[in-house]
């Protein structure tokens, strides 16, 4: 499916140096039925969030040029790129601590690796109907 050619498609943002990671999450995000996008670091995440506009970020935390936490704090205080972008942590760092900087960051989610694929698609699921509620509600 075009993401673009269905008002009701969601575009995932799937960030991680790790490539076999990378891949396995955009495989399974992919056969959810959403339209996936990939980024090896926040650098190349955060270049393609702007010129994409996409509607979910699932990012690591630990990566080279701009870790997760940073790429968060900046798709949050950057105004200038809309729509919001949900943020979805999916990160080995599962400590409480880490959970409460990621929210503090403003990280909408945190999932824990390994990655749970139920929860992970619940997550996407709420994700989904908050961003098509958002379309069909807005003139």
């Amino acid at each position: 499916m075009d993401h673009l050619a269905s008002a009701d498609a969601v575009t995932v943002l799937i960030v991680d140096d790790d490539e076999e990671t990378r891949d396995a999450l955009d495989d399974a995000v992919r056969a959810l039925g959403y339209a996936t996008v990939t980024a090896c670091d926040g650098v190349a995440a955060w270049d393609e969030h702007t010129r994409a506009r996409v509607d979910v970020i699932l990012s690591d935390w630990r990566m080279p040029r701009m870790d997760g936490l940073t790429l968060c704090r900046r798709v949050r205080t950057d105004l200038s790129v809309r729509p919001y972008a949900h943020f979805i942590f999916v990160t080995g760092d599962a400590d409480r601590a880490h959970f409460l900087d990621a929210m503090r960051a403003g990280a909408d989610a945190f999932v824990a690796k390994p990655v749970d694929l139920e929860e992970l698609e619940a997550r996407l699921d709420v994700v989904r109907r908050l961003i098509l509620f958002h379309r069909h509600s807005t003139p």
